[in-house]
């Protein structure tokens, strides 16, 4: 299976691990990917997304969502690299399909990279947390309720248990 969680890091050494491809280079269509976007593991930051805080925003994220890279479409929509057309649940996970526009240069590298077997690429679920609760004995943090409004896939995302990133097939 394939990865995510909510991260607002943005750093310079992705942009360097994942280059813009080279003209001529481009992937001529489309792709359709997977990705783990939460479990309810307890992530780097100390924080927990709950599957049903997903779930009541799913709709939302589905007819507002964006698939961006490492969150940097909030500064730079050239990062909008996609958009989420399916949200399920497998046990605790939450999986998100979606598809990567084959007129971004970001996703045709993730494809690239996808497609040579790299399983550094993972998810990260990006929205505004509305009803978090802080356990003062644990130092963790649950999210009850967020505004889900986009999955980054990423080098870095805070949930490491989540899966790698996969293509399913590309479309024309």
């Amino acid at each position: 299976m394939c990865g995510a969680r909510f991260i607002l890091q943005t750093t310079n050494d992705v942009a360097l691990a994942l280059r813009k491809p080279r003209s001529g280079t481009r992937i001529k269509k489309n792709y359709i990917f997977e990705a783990e976007a939460s479990n309810e593991n307890i992530d780097l930051q100390k924080q927990v997304v709950l599957q049903r805080a997903l779930l009541e925003s799913k709709d939302h994220f589905l007819k507002n969502g964006v698939i961006s890279f490492n969150h940097l479409h909030r500064s730079d929509p050239s990062m909008i690299i996609g958009k989420p057309i399916e949200v399920r649940t497998e046990g605790k996970r939450t999986i998100v399909k979606g598809i990567l526009y084959h007129t971004s240069d970001m996703a045709n590298e993730i494809v690239k990279h996808l497609k040579a077997g790299s399983t550094k690429i993972k998810a990260s679920v990006g929205g505004s947390r509305l009803k978090p609760i802080h356990d003062i004995k644990t130092g963790t943090e649950t999210i009850t309720s967020v505004i889900w409004n986009d999955l980054a896939l990423t080098l870095y995302p805070v949930n490491s248990t989540v899966s790698p990133v996969c293509l399913i097939k590309g479309i024309a």
